[in-house]
């Protein structure tokens, strides 16, 4: 990292995101999924009833054009379906199938890797630095207006 972004936060998050995408995916190659899709599958495991399209492309900072293609790629491997709101048929919701569920190797590749991030660290620390990153993010949050 230059010298002259050493000393900032900002740059340090964009690093460890590099790295963590690295480790995912060749952790998720061996089952076939992308480190994306995993992020995607990752917002819909709690949501039983689905999320909407739009919502899931904003909690991920894109728009709803910008995730059809990693949608349409999970819809094809059975891990995700798009349905109609019952209320709204404009309104497009995405869930996981019984398949993801199944998936047990994306949760233990996430947690592998969150190990790995936290080696040394003594679970004071851990707590302090969530509590930091959490603040930043939703400094960054109110900002951009995304979650």
């Amino acid at each position: 990292m230059d010298q002259q972004f050493s000393n900032q936060i900002l740059p340090w998050i964009g690093r460890i995101e590099r790295h963590f995408s690295i480790l995912m995916r060749d952790a998720l190659a061996p089952i076939g999924v992308t480190y994306a899709e995993f992020r995607l599958v990752g917002l819909l495991f709690e949501e039983a009833q689905g999320v909407p399209q739009k919502v899931l492309a904003a909690r991920l900072g894109l728009d709803a054009s910008g995730i059809s293609v990693t949608l349409k790629a999970l819809e094809k491997k059975g891990i995700v379906v798009r349905e109609r709101d019952k209320d709204d048929a404009r309104i497009l919701r995405v869930k996981c199938t019984p398949k993801a569920y199944e998936m047990k190797q994306v949760i233990e590749a996430f947690s592998a890797q969150e190990l790995v991030a936290v080696e040394g660290l003594s679970s004071d620390d851990v707590k302090v630095l969530l509590g930091l990153l959490k603040r930043v993010s939703g400094n960054l949050g109110r900002k951009t207006g995304v979650e």
